[in-house]
């Protein structure tokens, strides 16, 4: 019709984990992918702990237990909707569960990669532990390790009533208690622990309830060290100085960023080339 020019133009592009198909007419969409920064190997979903499959963490292959000094008191019981760790016998024992090295995918800060699992801390004691003359104790019976690829990552304490972030650096700042939130964790709640570039997220149940800059945790010395592992995972009671009775639901690994499948309609000018470009986020998350 004259003075009045109208194009409309369908794309569809289709984005899996696994590769790419681009389905367009008459022309290609341009697109540069992050998912570029994938690895070979990649693995959007890990499951690490599914209670629906019955049995104990160690029981699925992904994570390794480990409590001591002997004798040990620590215990651990299925219940049917999760594990319960008990270390409140003894608060100078250590128990929990790390994720086993040969399972241990790479964590790169610069994809993301997110922890999730359903916790409930059931009762949480310490001795007084502040160690930095701030007025805050330290230590925590229930404890969350997240480090990447590169050692740099994050620990979080959990109390009954707080969760709050373990300083890095060097002493006499390194593990002392550094940004926190008032939260009741002796109700279940799905927590998701988010790495990526510089800086952590913990969401409770969706929202977002503590946030911050990664730590470096590689000054710490000691008889046990997980601090210079990379891809570390670490969820359960690790000092001498707190205990917990707490239990551990769905464990599970989120890698990269989300699936997006777009659906382009756009109107043109006339005269306008039969092109456009859409972004495409890496897949996983």
């Amino acid at each position: 019709m004259p003075g009045t020019y109208v194009m409309l133009r369908i794309q569809t592009i289709i984005l899996t984990c696994a590769a790419a198909a681009l389905i367009a007419a008459p022309v290609s969409i341009i697109a540069a992918p992050s998912s570029a920064l994938l690895p070979a190997h990649f693995e959007p979903f890990i499951s690490l702990y599914d209670p629906a499959r019955g049995g104990l963490p160690e029981s699925q292959g992904r994570l390794r237990y480990a409590a001591l000094p002997s004798p040990i008191d620590a215990r651990t019981a299925f219940d049917g909707s999760g594990t319960v760790l008990t270390t409140t016998t003894d608060l100078a024992e250590l128990a929990g569960w790390r994720i086993d090295p040969a399972q241990a995918p790479v964590l790169d800060r610069r994809v993301g990669f997110t922890l999730r699992f359903t916790l409930r801390v059931i009762e949480e004691r310490r001795l007084p532990s502040d160690d930095n003359g701030d007025g805050l104790d330290d230590r925590a019976g229930w404890s969350v390790t997240l480090l990447a690829s590169d050692r740099r990552g994050i620990e979080l304490g959990f109390w009954e009533d707080r969760v709050w972030a373990q300083e890095g650096g060097m002493e006499p700042d390194l593990f002392t208690q550094a940004e926190g939130a008032p939260i009741d964790t002796t109700q279940s709640a799905v927590y998701a622990l988010t790495i990526r570039g510089d800086r952590y997220a913990l969401d409770r149940d969706g929202v977002t309830v503590l946030s911050g800059p990664l730590r470096d945790y590689t000054a710490f010395s000691g008889p046990i060290d997980p601090y210079e592992t990379p891809n570390f995972i670490f969820l359960g009671d690790n000092t001498s100085r707190a205990g917990v009775r707490a239990r551990l639901g769905v464990v599970a690994l989120d890698i990269g960023a989300r699936v997006m499948l777009p659906l382009i309609v756009r109107p043109a000018p006339p005269g306008a080339p039969l092109t456009g470009t859409a972004p495409i986020p890496a897949c996983g998350r």
